[in-house]
């Protein structure tokens, strides 16, 4: 076989594994809401350090307390 279509075969079947990967993940994020929930948090704590302040005051202190009981 060609050193050409190597190559393109190694790319190929780069770009399949990869659309499988984000698949599986889209999937996984669909199905488990605790998932959403975990990202949603993520995006809370990141909003709230990019004022460069070491104390969030704006964080929701009932919001960590209903994961813990969901």
């Amino acid at each position: 076989m060609p050193h050409q279509y190597r190559i393109l075969e190694k790319i190929a079947f780069s770009m399949v594994v990869l659309s499988a990967f984000v698949c599986s993940v889209f999937i996984a994020y669909e199905r488990c809401p605790e998932l959403r929930f975990a990202m949603q948090v993520e995006q809370d704590i990141l909003a709230c350090n990019s004022g460069h302040m070491p104390i969030c005051s704006g964080m929701d202190s009932g919001l960590l307390a209903g994961a813990l009981t969901y």
